[in-house]
């Protein structure tokens, strides 16, 4: 729970081991025997769980990605990845890793350029392309062709 809440933020290892003493027994949180056991515990936890197969659910990094969950009033996407955007449909992640983008994920990207509100944002991707779909369609006979009947 703890590094999910955190997602795709990071967690340091000894908030970790504190935060999940807290959930599981909040009478020991403050317990100095209690949390080097802890400690221990989850490092060997650790230290099996990055050495098996499915290691590449978890990353261990030296400093955290500078990510947010909330990409603020006027949301602004890296600038190499709105110009990947621009010239095809894939981007690089700041983990640099590359991966494609559907057409709608790429007018987004392309569009979070810092000058935008979300609302602007909302309004350009569902509101006008809604408009701009619904047209009167010509009428499929001619009317020179009625008026001769």
């Amino acid at each position: 729970m703890v590094l999910g809440e955190a997602w795709p933020g990071s967690v340091q290892f000894e908030d970790l081991c504190r935060e999940a003493r807290k959930r599981v027994s909040p009478l020991l949180s403050n317990d100095a025997p209690t949390y080097q056991r802890d400690v221990n515990v989850l490092g060997r936890m650790g230290l099996q769980f990055l050495t098996s197969l499915v290691d590449k659910l978890i990353e261990v990094r030296p400093h955290p990605l500078p990510v947010t969950r909330d990409s603020g009033e006027k949301p602004k996407a890296p600038a190499v990845p709105r110009y990947q955007a621009n010239r095809g449909l894939s981007a690089t992640n700041l983990k640099h890793e590359t991966g494609n983008l559907g057409e709608f994920e790429r007018n987004l990207l392309l569009r979070c350029d810092g000058t935008r509100t979300r609302a602007e944002l909302l309004e350009t991707m569902f509101v006008v392309p809604v408009r701009l779909t619904v047209k009167v369609r010509a009428p499929l006979v001619s009317p020179t062709v009625l008026l001769a009947c």
